[in-house]
Formats: C-alpha cells, structure tokens, sequence
C-alpha cells in the first residue's frame, strides 16, 4: 500500500492507494500501476500536417540530422565533463528495447528513432580513434602534414589502444543494459 498525501487548494489530504500489477509489454515485466497515467490523443488546432516538396524535403532532413548531431555532441561533452551520469551509456540490448517501444507508437515514430540511431553511429564512427573513420581521417591527417605515414608500428599499437578503448566502451554499455533489466 501507498500512503499518499495531497495538498489541495492549502489543505493536505491523506489517502492510501493500493497498486494493482499491470504487464508492460515493452519491458515484459508487471509493474506497480494505481491508474494515473498521461492519455495521448490528437487535439484539434495543437497539430497540423506540414507538406514538402523535394528539394524542402531534403533541406528538412539536413536541417533535422543537423539538430540530432548537436544533442549528441552536447550530450557526448556533458558526459566526459561529468555533468551527465556515465550510466546514460546504453548498449544493444537498450537500443533493442528502444526499437520495440518506438515502433509500438507507429511507423514515423520507429524510422525517427532508426534515423537517430544512424547519426549517433554516424558520428561515433567519426572519433579520433584509429579503429574508427575518424582514426583513419587523423592518419590521413598526420601524413598531410609530416608528408610521411606514421609508421607501421605507431599505427598498430595506435589502433590497438583505440580497440581497446572500445573494447571497453561496448562492455560498459551491455553491462549498463544489463543493470536496467
């Protein structure tokens, strides 16, 4: 049982709720539910359908990709900054459930989460780590201007240290998944 307390108008109210177990599909688990929860629905006047042309409609995905990568860059800082908790690193198992409970709402719904999902590999995929694009783009780089490759040696020991990195980073990620199960 809860015991719950309402302020109302000055007054304080206290109740005591008992939760019934209600099965999540997403989570495939019962959870505590004592019937308050948002009602989703189309309100007339608060939406409207927005039409594009080709050429806007390839400006719009641009324009949205672009907003996308900010939240992940921004986001990524925060967390190397510390101001976001490391626990926000979810792995393939997250972005399963994620997948599942998006399409559930719809088909734009899941291809907007497939579409975020691309940008932040897309971007991860451009970090400085030799294993990476980004990696590859620094050896690149680094030839460019010493006119001369890194060597054999540098790069191989280089591009162990960024599998490792990752390595490390993917086994954090599940063992974050796993801790949310």
């Amino acid at each position: 049982d809860l015991h719950v307390v309402i302020e109302r108008d000055g007054q304080k109210y206290s109740t005591v709720v008992k939760p019934t177990a209600k099965h999540d599909e997403a989570r495939n688990k019962d959870i505590p539910f004592v019937g308050i929860r948002p009602k989703l629905e189309i309100m007339q006047g608060l939406t409207r359908k927005v039409e594009y042309d080709f050429v806007g409609a390839v400006g719009k995905a641009f324009d949205d990709a672009y907003q996308m990568s900010k939240v992940v860059v921004v986001s990524s800082y925060k967390l190397l900054s510390g101001s976001i908790s490391a626990k926000n690193i979810s792995g393939p198992i997250a972005i399963a459930k994620g997948a599942q409970e998006s399409a559930s709402y719809g088909l734009f719904i899941f291809l907007g989460f497939l579409a975020a999902i691309s940008v932040n590999l897309g971007i991860l995929n451009l970090l400085p780590i030799p294993v990476l694009d980004g990696g590859q783009l620094l050896f690149l780089a680094y030839e460019a201007l010493m006119r001369r490759e890194p060597s054999a040696r540098a790069q191989m020991v280089l591009t162990s240290c960024g599998a490792a990195v990752l390595l490390t980073l993917m086994l954090f990620a599940v063992f974050n998944d796993l801790q949310g199960l």
